[in-house]
């Protein structure tokens, strides 16, 4: 009889793990019914925007390090996130372009005009874009970690994310 009793537990343990819907390693149907979610698929859609997020940090990792390759690799990763993780995304697309520009004009002022060093050649130019591309790569760099942490405020079931 205890036999029959742990087999048919068991059976009612397996037979519900395999009706929660599991994804990335987080109880879909666990976290809807313990909390005020519209839908499953907002609990999806704030996981999936972290796996984008991931991605998008990994994509900023393995940029080259070489001048210019490193600005088109910062460029698209950039446009990643202010389009997906962040709303008005024409808008911020032309912000970060702006931000670029402003940051670009600002480093050559530093590298190219100044008395000191003039004529500085085309080494100037060298220097404006290395400068540029660490003030990006720290802009993106703040544009991620920023969003995972509204992220995890907004809540907590990423920390359950595999």
């Amino acid at each position: 009889m205890k036999k029959l009793v742990f087999i048919l537990g068991l059976c009612l343990i397996l037979s519900t793990r395999a009706n929660a819907e599991i994804y990335h390693g987080i109880d879909i149907e666990a976290v809807y019914k313990s909390s005020d979610w519209s839908s499953k698929e907002k609990v999806k859609e704030i996981i999936d925007d972290y796996t984008l997020l991931l991605q998008y940090q990994k994509e900023l990792d393995g940029c080259p390090i070489e001048v210019p390759e490193v600005l088109g690799c910062y460029d698209k990763i950039a446009e990643k996130i202010v389009t997906n993780l962040y709303i008005y995304p024409e808008h911020n697309l032309t912000e970060y372009k702006q931000l670029k520009k402003a940051l670009s004009d600002a480093y050559g002022l530093k590298n190219c005009r100044n008395k000191y060093a003039w004529p500085s050649g085309n080494i100037c130019n060298i220097d404006r874009a290395s400068d540029l591309s660490a003030a990006l790569k720290d802009y993106i760099q703040d544009l991620i970690n920023f969003s995972k942490e509204q992220m995890f405020s907004y809540s907590s079931i990423l920390e359950e994310y595999k």
